[in-house]
């Protein structure tokens, strides 16, 4: 995160005061600049969007294979990557930014690398990441 020079967080308005407080928190321990947005802010939502390079879906929504984090009428800039840190089934969320013609990944990796980072804090041996990448890509097709 320290490598990101600023960082747009949308929630519904809903858990907007939790959510900056959350952020600002967050924000003093990092080098980056963290704004919290409200989803229901439509034209926010689209010029933040057009701004970025990465676009992630941290969130359960998408797991019932119908709901969306976003309103489906965004329209992604073809230099964005989208993400969604769900990682077995592709998310209505990446089938909407691939028809979009953007790259989208889910969060196989995600699992992978945070595995890897406590299997190390765990046991002081680096993890067979290759190995385990491949036997998750073959699980998850």
């Amino acid at each position: 995160m320290d490598n990101a020079e600023e960082i747009f967080v949308f929630t519904r308005q809903a858990s907007y005061e939790k959510i900056v407080r959350k952020m600002t928190a967050i924000s003093h321990q990092s080098k980056s600049r963290i704004q919290v947005l409200t989803l229901e802010d439509a034209d926010s939502l689209q010029d933040t969007i057009n701004q970025s390079d990465l676009l992630v879906n941290g969130t359960s929504l998408g797991m019932d294979g119908i709901s969306m984090p976003l309103p489906e009428q965004i329209e992604l800039p073809s230099q964005i990557l989208v993400a969604d840190v769900i990682y077995h089934f592709e998310t209505p969320f990446l089938k909407w930014a691939r028809n979009q013609n953007v790259t989208a990944i889910n969060g196989l990796g995600m699992l992978l690398y945070q595995g890897a980072e406590a299997f190390e804090l765990w046991t002081g041996k680096t993890m067979p990441s290759q190995e385990i990448w491949q036997c998750l890509e073959e699980l998850y097709k």
